[in-house]
């Protein structure tokens, strides 16, 4: 089996990124002089940034898109119109988590559309901070009146300390 060759990021590129947070982001970077403001009305709200953006932002806080709290949704380049969404993951050494058995991208539907025995079996498989990105999704889906199964809500409410957070 042949190993993937990482592709060069294109100096053009513009990444879209989706939040699993409420609120925006601010990040400075003093050595490069490069500001990035990341703009979130909330959870599933979308903004743009240039690589360069990204990159000052995960100097600050590498644990953004580790951690799943924002998701790159698409990337767009004129220099390099090949360049897809999941080279820039591989770039940025995040394919264990977007591969993994939940991806972030998709929480709202996982949750929604998923059996219960695969929704367990899945959530059994997914790292500490996932689970705290899927949780707070599903409670703020509860309190849009968007996910409402009970047996779901009763197996995230055992993987967290806040008893009542679908109340």
């Amino acid at each position: 089996m042949a190993i993937k060759g990482r592709k060069k990021v294109p100096s053009d590129l513009i990444i879209e990124l989706t939040s699993n947070l409420n609120g925006g982001m601010s990040f400075t970077d003093k050595h490069t002089k490069t500001n990035a403001y990341i703009s979130f009305r909330g959870i599933d709200d979308t903004d743009s940034c240039s690589y360069l953006e990204l990159k000052t932002m995960l100097k600050q806080s590498p644990k953004l898109l580790e951690k799943a709290y924002i998701v790159i949704t698409d990337v767009s380049s004129f220099e390099d119109t090949t360049f897809k969404v999941e080279d820039l993951i591989y770039n940025l050494n995040l394919e264990v988590l977007y591969n993994g058995s939940v991806n972030p991208r998709e929480i709202g539907k996982f949750l929604v559309e998923t059996k219960y025995n695969t929704f367990i079996d899945r959530i059994s498989r997914c790292n500490s901070e996932l689970i705290e990105v899927i949780i707070e999704r599903a409670v703020y889906m509860y309190k849009q009146g968007q996910f409402n199964d009970a047996t779901k809500m009763n197996y995230l409410q055992t993987l967290s300390p806040n008893i009542k957070m679908f109340k």
